[in-house]
């Protein structure tokens, strides 16, 4: 990935892991923000929590998606509509890993082993992006 691609999907990817860490803390759940992820620890908390956590990028997005159609209609700016509609498609598309993580776990009851951030699995655009072997 070309560093010019990096550096314009990096705000999408920070505002992305903000939700997560601002989830984190609002659920008193131990998280850090690094300088492009954030880890959470929910090893003593609810089951609830993680996902919770895992799915907020997503429900913000959707959030602000319907507030700015609200917006849009009430103030008759009609071009703002498609406009949201596409903010909140490439916003959701950075939510993809994380809503395969709650449908995996789903599925099968348990956190997988390898939803963990590891540098040969990345779980995050940020993770992705910054991979060693980057073209």
């Amino acid at each position: 990935m070309s560093t010019i691609t990096w550096y314009l999907n990096l705000p999408l990817a920070l505002a992305h892991e903000f939700c997560h860490y601002v989830a984190a803390r609002l659920l008193r759940i131990p998280a850090e923000f690094h300088s492009y992820h954030m880890t959470f620890y929910p090893n003593n908390c609810s089951r609830w929590k993680p996902i919770v956590v895992i799915l907020a990028p997503a429900a913000i997005g959707l959030f602000a998606v319907c507030v700015v159609i609200v917006v849009a209609i009430s103030s008759q700016k009609w071009l703002l509509i498609p406009a949201a509609l596409i903010a909140g498609f490439c916003w959701q598309l950075t939510c993809l890993s994380d809503l395969n993580q709650v449908y995996r776990f789903m599925r099968q009851g348990e956190w997988p082993a390898d939803i963990w951030q590891e540098l040969a699995n990345p779980q995050t655009v940020a993770d992705w992006l910054h991979q060693e072997d980057r073209v």
